[in-house]
């Protein structure tokens, strides 16, 4: 077998080893076991902090019902990011499939499914109509794990995938990963499923990927692009690695000392005494109570075509405001969602005194003092606020047509401010696959025995609709699953 220079402990070979364990993982774990094949997972993070991006999603599932309907309006979302159509159609009619799947999952461990209306993002595009009903459940990754617990599925806890093992025909077998213990290598008889998630906390090379600079991330620590560097050891063909758009939308974040994740800052932040400034030159660059969050923060231009919206060109910004902003609510988005909240348990606090307190937002007796303390120019912070102040006594904001009614000059002193930062639900660069969910090789045929699902490689290209992501996550889950188990017994009995 080649890659014998992967030196590590052998551990017994399995049909199916499916690497990460979230949704799309477990989802590959029960599929592959469902079709009588032995498995295992392997996960880098400990338990407390498994689960990857779809475990602090939302929980939110698009039900499509008409799989032409869903081709269609994919092909259309996906823009110049060029995806087959067998790909597309293996995508729409597994997620139509899937359906039933999924609620008795959800049964099994007790998860109500909320059902609710959910209209398409981007109606003007063909086939949106097959947007009409979503499910939500924040609980939906737990009750996948607890399934794969149920199925007696090993998962291997920091157990890091750092080699692919190969034979001589090229096919992998099997996966080297680093332990606590030391290096381990599992065989692999049917094939490796790689659902590691993206590349979003890998800092200087996302920014570069994504032609972002600054960008943070909002999901888990742990993607760091482990997909990418097994992907290009065995040569696979790459795809959405430098789309034009990122589909999850580049958003405003707040990213504060000691948490790896930033938070979202709320799009419909209710204050109107506040103002946010390019940092550097202070000066505004939109309207900042825009809601863009229905869009993904994309605007359309004039020749109607969808682009990130001015967040993307913003590396730091500075969000300036009074008192009487600062108590009108949370800036951090109030939702369900997000590694800072749900994993490292932070509440934004109602009236944003808990993090004046932390000293996440800067608080200060003169814009000048303000100024001092984040690094800026008091001149320039007091000239842009006072043109802000003029504007919002005038009614009218000539510079970006801010809504009148959401603004009042700042009253302070004191006054406050908090760093904003460019941030990514997720990225999408990764292997291009089949409609088989097999990986391509850079000729354009599969690589025996490499399949991916999930964010790793998503056929997500260009722009993107509420609740499909964990949608894909368990279409692709349980097709690379259920091929890998049949490329086993295939194999057994040749």
């Amino acid at each position: 077998m080649a890659g014998a220079d992967l030196n590590g402990e052998r551990a017994d070979e399995v049909d199916v080893v499916v690497c990460g364990s979230g949704l799309a993982g477990c989802a590959a774990a029960l599929a592959a076991a469902g079709a009588g094949a032995t498995v295992v997972v392997v996960e880098r993070e400990p338990p407390g902090s498994a689960g990857g991006n779809s475990r602090v999603a939302q929980g939110e599932i698009a039900w499509p019902v008409d799989a032409d309907a869903l081709v269609a309006y994919q092909r259309a979302l996906n823009g110049e990011a060029v995806v087959p159509d067998d790909v597309l159609r293996a995508y729409a009619q597994e997620a139509v499939a899937q359906r039933a799947w999924v609620e008795r999952l959800a049964a099994d461990a007790g998860l109500e499914l909320v059902r609710y209306p959910r209209g398409a993002e981007f109606p003007e595009l063909p086939g949106a109509a097959c947007v009409a009903e979503a499910v939500k459940a924040p609980g939906l990754w737990g009750a996948f794990r607890d399934a794969v617990a149920r199925a007696g599925i090993p998962v291997l806890h920091r157990h890091r995938a750092v080699g692919l093992l190969r034979q001589e025909d090229a096919a992998v077998a099997g996966v080297a990963c680093e332990t606590p213990a030391g290096p381990v290598v599992l065989g692999a008889r049917g094939g490796v499923v790689l659902c590691v998630g993206g590349h979003e906390n890998a800092g200087e090379e996302t920014a570069r990927r994504l032609r972002v600079p600054g960008v943070r991330f909002l999901g888990s620590p742990a993607n760091t692009g482990d997909g990418l560097r097994l992907l290009e050891q065995v040569g696979a063909r790459l795809w959405h690695d430098a789309c034009a758009v990122e589909p999850g939308g580049i958003w405003p974040s707040l990213p504060v000392p000691g948490l790896a994740a930033a938070f979202l800052r709320d799009p419909g932040f209710p204050g109107r005494s506040w103002l946010e400034l390019r940092a550097g030159s202070l000066e505004r660059f939109g309207d900042e109570t825009a809601d863009l969050a229905f869009t993904h923060y994309r605007v359309r231009g004039a020749d109607g075509r969808w682009a990130d919206s001015v967040w993307r060109t913003v590396e730091r910004a500075l969000l300036v405001l009074d008192e009487a902003a600062l108590r009108a609510g949370p800036l951090g988005l109030q939702v369900e969602m997000g590694w800072s909240r749900l994993v490292d348990g932070h509440r934004w606090s109602p009236d944003n005194a808990d993090e004046v307190e932390r000293g996440w937002i800067v608080r200060a007796g003169s814009l000048a003092e303000l100024a001092a303390r984040l690094g800026e120019d008091p001149a320039r912070l007091e000239s842009a606020v006072a043109r802000f102040d003029d504007a919002a006594r005038a009614r009218s904001d000539a510079e970006h047509g801010r809504d009148p009614t959401r603004m009042a000059p700042l009253a302070g002193p004191p006054y406050f401010a908090v760093v904003e930062a460019p941030a990514i639900v997720a990225t999408t660069g990764g292997g291009e696959r089949d409609a088989r969910a097999r990986v391509l090789a850079a000729d354009g045929a599969p690589i025996p025995g490499l399949y991916e699902a999930g964010e790793l490689g998503s056929i997500f290209g260009g722009l993107y609709q509420n609740g499909s992501f964990l949608a894909e996550c368990v279409a692709f889950g349980r097709i690379a699953g259920r091929e890998a188990a049949g490329r086993a017994a295939r194999l057994a009995t040749a």
